[in-house]
Formats: structure tokens, C-alpha cells, sequence
């Protein structure tokens, strides 16, 4: 990771540094649809039987529980959810609306230009996250705590958005649109307005075990892992897991 002085900042409350770094960049959406298709079918390499997605509400963890008939686990990674499941109600929970604008940028399909960029202020984030080789880049964004009245995308902030990112990022624009003209984020050829619903908890993230259910005559184990999404929260999900399983047995099924 390099840190270097990203120049005079606009105003005080941008931060005088800028820092650059190697990842690993991923198109979600195709990579879920992998992951999906991979999880419910017959492979040597993973353990179990294939995985059943089943769709449907359910009021409570109990519920849940009865849809697998002899589970002797759940795991509760519900989000927002968890604050009206009838046998959770964890009243920390709330909601983050957050808008975003997907457009498509064909020099973001070489690598060598598809980057990542994020600036925060106290006026709010801007970012540039591209879908890997596929030319789809989401611009973002907002960060509306406790506000869910409407679900609808303003315009004013989709201009926003992309006059900021391609301030931010001028190799979004067409190649025949001229960088220094402050109105060619007009330019940019918009897919969809998104926005979505975040789920946060004060106190931060809830990840532990919980005591049993007893479902059907038998104990069914609760863990609980909501808050945020992460690969360390799946992590010591798995770890709990493990723990359930050394004092339940090798055949627990989730």
C-alpha cells in the first residue's frame, strides 16, 4: 500500500493524503449466481449434501427451524429482519437507505483503467466500484441513517453522483467527451438508479450463540450473525459452528 499527498485539499474537511493499494476485484452479481449454482450441486471438494435454497416468510427463528425437518441449527443472518422475528427483536437494529447509480464505462472493461476510487467528507462519500472486465461501474453514494420514507431515487442526487465521480474519476467519461468540461458527466451512458436498505445496529455487530430452540422434541442451536456482512463475520460463524458441532455431534444439520 502506497500513502502519498493527494495535493491541496478543497476544504478542511478532506484529508491531505491519499492512499493506493492492490485487491481483488469481483462482479457480484455474476459471482453470486456462481455461488448459488455451485452450493446446490454434488461436489467432491465440498462437504454435505447439496444445498436447498428455499424462498418464504418466516415469522420467527422457529419457524425457520420447521421448514428442515430434524435441523439441529440456524444461523440467523437476517439483517433487518432480526428486529421483528418473534423470537429475537433486537430493537438495535436499524435501517441505512442508500442510493446508487450503475452506468456503463467501456474503458473500465481494461484493467489497467478499471480502479477503485473513494473519497468521504462530511457533505458524504463518493465512490467508483467496477464490476470486473464487464464495463459496469456503481457510483455512489449516500449514507441516510434512520430514513426509509422513500425508496424512490431523487434525480438531484443521481447528478450528484456522477458530477462528483467523474470529478473524481474522468475515465468514466467516452473517450470523445472532454474531461474539463464541467457538465460531460451528462455524457455518461446511466443503466439504473439503485436504492437499497443497509442494515446497522448500535453496539455494532451481533455474532454469538444463543440458547437453543426446542423444536419438535428436540433442541435446535441459534447463532446469530447480523449487523453487517463480512468474510470475518462468516469466519467465526464457522468457528461457532464447530463449537456447536464438537458438543452436538458430527451429523448437526444448519
Amino acid at each position: 500500500m502506497k500513502m502519498y499527498p493527494a495535493g491541496q485539499p478543497k476544504s478542511t474537511d478532506e484529508a491531505p493524503y491519499l492512499y493506493e493499494f492492490e485487491s481483488m476485484g469481483l462482479n457480484v452479481p455474476r459471482y453470486l449466481q456462481w455461488l448459488v449454482k455451485r452450493l446446490g450441486e454434488p461436489h467432491k471438494d465440498l462437504p454435505g449434501p447439496p444445498v436447498r435454497f428455499l424462498r418464504g416468510y418466516v415469522p420467527s427463528l422457529k419457524a425457520a427451524a420447521e421448514l428442515v425437518p430434524g435441523a439441529s441449527l440456524v444461523i440467523n443472518a437476517t439483517g433487518l429482519g432480526a428486529k421483528n422475528l418473534e423470537d429475537v427483536r433486537d430493537d438495535k437494529m436499524y435501517p441505512i437507505r442508500g442510493q446508487t447509480v450503475l452506468v456503463y464505462a467501456p474503458r473500465f472493461r481494461d484493467p489497467k483503467v478499471a480502479r477503485c476510487y473513494s473519497r468521504i467528507t462530511k457533505e458524504g462519500a463518493t465512490y467508483v466500484i467496477p464490476r470486473a472486465l464487464s464495463g459496469q461501474v456503481i457510483l455512489g453514494g449516500t449514507f441516510d441513517v434512520r430514513k426509509t420514507d422513500t425508496l424512490s431515487p431523487s434525480a438531484d442526487v443521481t447528478d450528484r453522483i456522477l458530477r462528483n465521480c467523474v470529478e473524481l474519476a474522468p475515465e468514466l467519461l467516452p473517450e470523445t467527451a472532454d474531461p474539463n468540461d464541467p457538465t460531460a458527466y451528462v455524457t455518461l451512458d446511466v443503466l439504473r438508479n439503485n436504492i437499497g436498505v443497509r442494515p446497522a445496529r448500535e453496539g455494532g455487530v451481533r455474532v454469538e450463540l444463543d440458547k437453543p430452540l426446542h423444536v419438535d422434541g428436540h433442541d435446535v442451536g441459534v447463532i446469530h450473525a447480523y449487523g453487517i456482512a463480512s468474510y470475518g463475520v462468516a469466519a467465526e460463524v464457522g468457528a461457532l459452528v464447530d463449537q456447536w458441532r464438537s458438543t452436538h455431534g458430527p451429523r448437526a444439520k444448519l
